[in-house]
């Protein structure tokens, strides 16, 4: 349970966090050129997009902070436990998306000078016609409202179960005040309790006031202080986690005991196959002994297109979403870029290994088979109704039971099971002195906030980007009040919309394979706009609409269970229906391209000329030279995900206390780290508008200058 010296520590960071907003609480203009014509007001820009004046290192550490959600961590205990280091492969293929994403992309989106993905249909299609009027509009519902809704909601699903084992609002309060939160607090805000329900209340409204008040640049400013606590704090609880097993060498040890490879597998009380030592360590998965084998808890045939087909056709391989909104705030060009490598670095070779030591202490200090025999005995108790004293208080009194480990039990349906997703919570408090402990929480919280700050923001620039204003502007003038005050309001609509989803949310993974198969649909039309002239808004309506349509047919039919709208032959796994969503939706989209007209030369041209795209132009010349040809471009992007992989393999030797080939492991990366860089400087280093603040123009042609202007 938290302490006096916990809470102050907590409260000292809620302070931090609402000083930050103070202290940017002026909105700024953006540079002279930093605005090209027909964009977003400047009110809006500066709100949104923090005045285009963030270096690369916010941008990068507020996007390692931003995917650092409070779900993530409980997700990779469970993970370790059910199946293993190698279960990870579920998001390390990443590593080849996120490495396109900052050579090919992160650039273009800062070149472009949009506020959000919505926008640049604009400039890539023309301004001027209904297919692009309906496909800014549609895009600006789904993602800011759709999406963007239930990515908050399952972050705020996942927060709860951190802060039910350490949160007690009552022993804080005291009795008359939380009497009355629980009188006035609805029921539709508290799905999981009033004492999480007070503590997300609470923490999204300290988001929602430095969000208001600062605008993007607070965000990107918290965002990379809480990811900084955040490692550290981690990195702090799996060091506790390590002293306590007595370090590396002996953490394996004590797993080969507890855990021993050889003779008749393991399984609990439910039949469920408690993994040995070795299958724990081993970082490529026992794929079997054939393609309808599983591994992962996946088929093979799943695990093979999420690592080759969906990395590339997912709707945000480009950077579309909250990145593509961060890439806009950056001073130039080239810190979008480094910004993004930054974050390729931070997300997968840094951050996540904390976490799985700390799910491999927890197998150690307690042990799956003493856990299997403390839930047969829980249930026994809710079946006879014959409970000790010890059980009868535990169960209503959660946070406080005395038993260790107690909180690593969850409940469905009234039955208790085994919840490995607590373990980080679980050691947390278990483990931890007071003021560690408030130091570890608020990196829990830290998690949390970042992730929410960025989607709050970014769902409401859709709102008063793409919607408000953009429809107002035809009618009359948008003051620069009006739009600040539009872009606050906004904020507080997108809390309330993930607060209705958090509170609805049933099954995640249902909700997750839904989601999964409308950004599907979006990957290949994202990719064409970027690399082929011929790609025109009917190309991006089409597969929008599609992946769509199929989702929530899918969804539907799952729920009903109907099993789907594919045959299971095709379909046995949720993978299997994304890959078949993401490629009905591509081949309508190309057939949609040849059946429509072209985009007009003049708007290619314009687009061309701002953003100097790789790829098939028809001939359109640019406005200058571009920064790197496409056969260099896929140099780096190999050179940079060979060098990331070998730095999260390399840290994860270490972890296996392999220290040798850990440290050449890592030797490479820094290696293949300092070539990539030197690399992307050598090729951008003559190239027009890339390392200056302003856009580039056609109707005249200004001359280049080669220093960024003064502020």
């Amino acid at each position: 349970m938290l302490q006096s010296p916990d809470l102050w520590v907590v409260l000292a960071y809620l302070l931090v966090c609402l000083a930050v907003g103070w202290r940017f609480r002026r909105i700024p203009m953006p540079p002279p050129g930093a605005v090209p014509p027909g964009s977003a007001p400047e009110s809006l820009t500066g709100f949104f997009a923090g005045g285009r004046t963030a270096r690369w290192w916010w941008i990068g550490g507020s996007l390692v902070a931003t995917t650092f959600a409070s779900d993530t961590p409980l997700v990779i205990s469970g993970w370790v436990a059910q199946y293993g280091i190698s279960a990870n492969w579920f998001w390390w293929g990443g590593v080849l998306g996120t490495m396109a994403m900052t050579v090919f992309f992160a650039a273009k989106w800062r070149q472009a000078t949009v506020l959000t993905d919505a926008e640049l249909v604009t400039l890539r299609y023309g301004s001027d016609r209904l297919s692009t009027g309906v496909l800014r509009t549609v895009k600006a519902v789904v993602s800011g409202v759709v999406v963007n809704s239930i990515v908050l909601g399952w972050i705020l699903a996942a927060m709860t179960k951190i802060v039910r084992p350490l949160v007690d609002w009552r022993s804080i309060v005291g009795d008359a005040a939380y009497a009355a939160l629980d009188a006035n607090i609805p029921a539709l805000l508290r799905p999981e309790g009033l004492d999480n329900a007070i503590t997300i209340l609470l923490l999204l409204a300290v988001v929602l006031v430095y969000t208001m008040m600062g605008g993007l640049r607070a965000v990107l400013v918290c965002n990379t202080i809480q990811v900084a606590l955040a490692i550290v704090a981690t990195t702090m609880t799996a060091g506790f986690a390590l002293w306590r097993v007595g370090g590396f060498e002996e953490l394996w040890r004590s797993l080969a005991e507890l855990y021993p490879s050889g003779g008749e597998p393991m399984r609990d009380s439910a039949g469920n196959l408690i993994l040995s030592a070795t299958q724990m360590a081993e970082f490529i998965p026992d794929l079997g002994g054939g393609i309808s084998s599983n591994a992962l808890g996946m088929p093979v045939s799943a695990l093979l297109l999420s690592l080759g087909f969906l990395w590339w056709t997912h709707g945000a391989v480009d950077g579309s979403g909250f990145t593509a909104q961060q890439f806009q705030a950056a001073k130039t060009p080239a810190d979008a870029e480094f910004g993004s490598f930054l974050y390729t670095v931070g997300n997968f070779v840094l951050r996540h290994w904390p976490w799985v030591v700390v799910a491999l202490a927890a197998l150690v200090l307690y042990p799956r088979q003493e856990y299997d025999r403390l839930v047969v005995e829980m249930n026994e108790c809710v079946d006879t109704g014959v409970c000790t004293e010890l059980q009868t208080w535990c169960v209503d009194h959660y946070a406080q039971c005395p038993l260790r480990g107690f909180t690593m039990l969850s409940t469905k349906d009234g039955r208790y099971f085994e919840d490995r997703e607590m373990a980080i919570p679980t050691m947390m408090r278990d483990l931890l002195p007071p003021g560690a402990l408030g130091f570890a929480l608020v990196a829990m919280l830290a998690a949390f906030m970042s992730s929410a700050a960025s989607h709050v923001n970014w769902g409401a620039s859709y709102v008063a980007v793409d919607l408000y204003c953009r429809w107002c502007q035809r009618k009359r003038r948008v003051h620069a009040v009006e739009q600040k005050l539009v872009a606050r309001l906004a904020c507080v609509l997108v809390v309330f919309l993930a607060l209705i989803v958090a509170g609805n949310v049933g099954e995640i993974g249902l909700i997750w394979e839904f989601w999964g198969g409308m950004m599907a649909g979006m990957g290949i039309p994202h990719l064409l706009r970027w690399f082929w002239w011929r790609a025109n808004a009917w190309t991006e309506l089409a597969g929008l609409l599609t992946a769509l349509g199929l989702s929530v047919a899918n969804h539907l039919c799952v729920v009903n269970g109907l099993g789907g709208i594919f045959p299971e032959e095709l379909c046995s796994h949720s993978i299997h229906a994304i890959a078949m969503i993401s490629l009905i939706s591509g081949v309508v989209s190309v057939a949609v391209t040849f059946a429509t007209p072209a985009t007009d030369r003049a708007t290619l041209e314009k687009f061309v000329a701002r953003v100097r795209p790789m790829g098939f132009w028809n001939a359109i010349p640019s406005a200058g030279p571009t920064k790197r040809r496409l056969a260099e471009s896929l140099f780096l992007w190999a050179m940079g995900t060979g060098s990331v992989y070998a730095g999260l393999f390399g840290v994860g030797f270490a972890v296996r206390a392999e220290w040798e080939l850990g440290a050449g492991m890592v030797a490479f990366f820094l290696i293949g780290v300092w070539m990539t860089v030197k690399g992307l400087r050598r090729i951008y280093a003559n190239a027009p508008n890339y390392r200056t603040r302003t856009v580039a123009v056609t109707q005249p042609p200004e001359p280049e200058k080669d220093e960024e202007p003064e502020e």
